[in-house]
């Protein structure tokens, strides 16, 4: 008897082990996107939740606040 509540306290700790590690994995969600390229939409942007900032694509990036000379 005492086998089997221990296997059934392991099986219970394992679920439980395995559902919160699932939720520490989950992809992030994004907050916003949209382009931002030179040539219109050769470069999109995705902002996460996490914070993190991705800029994917080829060419140039749209200049929006030119440097004074």
């Amino acid at each position: 008897m005492k086998a089997l509540r221990f296997a059934m306290i392991l099986l219970l700790c394992l679920g439980a082990f395995l559902c919160l590690g699932a939720a520490a994995y989950a992809e992030p969600a994004v907050i916003d996107s949209g382009t931002c390229g030179a040539d219109g939409d050769n470069l999109t942007w995705t902002l996460y939740d996490t914070g993190e900032l991705v800029i994917d694509g080829t060419g140039a990036m749209r200049v929006l606040f030119p440097q004074s000379k």
